[in-house]
């Protein structure tokens, strides 16, 4: 965190700048004076406030809840989500007829409950209502039914209807909540809801239930503690990360430097701008660095370019001593100027003092004036240069990942001697 200053200590020290630097010396309460540094104080200590504020919402010991997530999605870290428990497999969760029975068959327990000579009515509504085929032999166990343990603590729900005959019917299910409390052992889902359907409430009683294996696929959601541990080791892994892809696209020839712009297309994302030995780095090159770290393995997606080239233009009118050799000296300033402008690095600065130095360090120089200094947008493949802007004749400095370029079509330069 930065040095807090408190409100008195920016009021009492602006008190004591103004006396020392001013002939005012009213600091009255009612002084116009004291009304101004009051309010500068005020406003200052406001903004310090809001310092602290958001320096403290950088720090995962501070937040919890939604204000810790936020602070994982500012730095492409998301909490893990709370996963449900199911099974698809069709081997594990089954339906089976009470094993006491006389007869394991669908149809002798319907024969046996609902004779078809007295009970054609109820027959026929089993058949109507789709819990019971044509011929009386199959069950259908309905889509949605509720399987529960013993307790009923946890209950999972069937995926799909299935049909019950003379063996066993097995059935996808899925925990009714998340997280790792609805997962169950072996053996733990005896019971189910069919009796609450009226009209199956006389054969639900023989519909028995289970599941051979333990269902342990739902987990929760990570704590605040383990999230912030979680966050923490992203720095670490990024940083190991792009440690291998500096060596890799270092060794590639052609490539003098790399530079990294994190989240370049959104969380997960990194984008590796190469600088190369030559002022305009090629496709080629490019694609030559893309396939010597597209075997990595990590979370990130990498995306490699060149960087975007703002075209620098200047026209010089320069006079040379007499019986110097104007066009020599032409020569020398413009390859000059072209060199310092193409070594400078992404990122970097043009020290307009530079410029002048070297243009003033070519022997046979005597003095010299600009008529322009333009920017503007450098497409290497066509050799254009659009959109230009004047400049300043002042330091420039170009953008995180634009990469200052000039050649001969861009510089100008004129003598006295023509």
């Amino acid at each position: 965190m930065p040095i807090r200053r408190t409100y008195l200590d920016i009021k009492s020290e602006s008190k004591y700048r103004i006396q020392t630097t001013t002939p005012i010396t009213d600091f009255s309460p009612t002084s116009v004076t004291n009304a101004f540094v009051d309010i500068i104080a005020l406003e200052s200590d406001l903004i310090y406030n809001e310092i602290e504020t958001i320096h403290g919402k950088h720090d995962p010991l501070n937040n919890y809840g939604t204000d810790l997530d936020n602070l994982g999605y500012l730095v492409g870290v998301s909490r893990d989500q709370a996963f449900v428990s199911m099974d698809e497999t069709y081997t594990n969760t089954y339906f089976f007829l009470d094993r006491s029975l006389n007869s394991s068959t669908v149809k002798n327990l319907i024969d046996s409950i609902y004779p078809v000579n007295t009970s054609t009515n109820i027959r026929q509504r089993l058949y109507d209502e789709g819990f019971l085929n044509k011929t009386g032999d199959t069950l259908i166990i309905p889509k949605g039914t509720i399987l529960s343990s013993a307790k009923d603590e946890v209950q999972y729900k069937t995926l799909e209807k299935v049909t019950l005959k003379d063996a066993d019917a097995y059935v996808p299910v899925i925990a009714a909540g998340y997280g790792a409390n609805f997962n169950v052992n072996e053996n733990a889902l005896v019971k189910h809801n069919l009796g609450t359907i009226a009209i199956l409430n006389n054969i639900a009683k023989y519909i028995q239930c289970s599941n051979k294996f333990s269902i342990d696929s739902g987990s929760n959601a990570l704590t605040d503690e383990d999230y912030r541990y979680k966050i923490t080791l992203k720095p670490q892994e990024r940083n190991a990360n792009e440690q291998t892809i500096r060596r890799i696209a270092l060794s590639v020839p052609g490539v003098r430097n790399i530079l990294f712009t994190r989240a370049l297309y959104g969380y997960g994302t990194i984008g590796v701008l190469i600088d190369g030995t030559s002022p305009l780095v090629s496709q080629g090159l490019i694609n030559i660095v893309t396939n010597a770290i597209g075997n990595l393995s990590g979370a990130d997606a990498i995306f490699v370019r060149s960087p975007d080239y703002k075209g620098i233009e200047l026209s010089l009118q320069i006079q040379v001593d007499v019986g110097s050799d104007a066009d020599s000296i032409k020569t020398e300033v413009v390859n000059l100027i072209i060199t310092y402008i193409n070594n400078l690095q992404i990122g970097g600065t043009i020290v307009w003092n530079d410029l002048v130095a070297l243009v003033m360090s070519v022997t046979g120089v005597f003095d010299f004036s600009t008529d322009y200094f333009k920017i503007g947008d450098y497409d290497a493949f066509n050799k254009t240069n659009t959109k230009q802007i004047i400049l300043r004749k002042i330091n420039q400095r170009s953008y995180i990942t634009d990469k200052f370029y000039t050649d001969k079509g861009l510089i100008s330069v004129c003598s006295n001697q023509g």
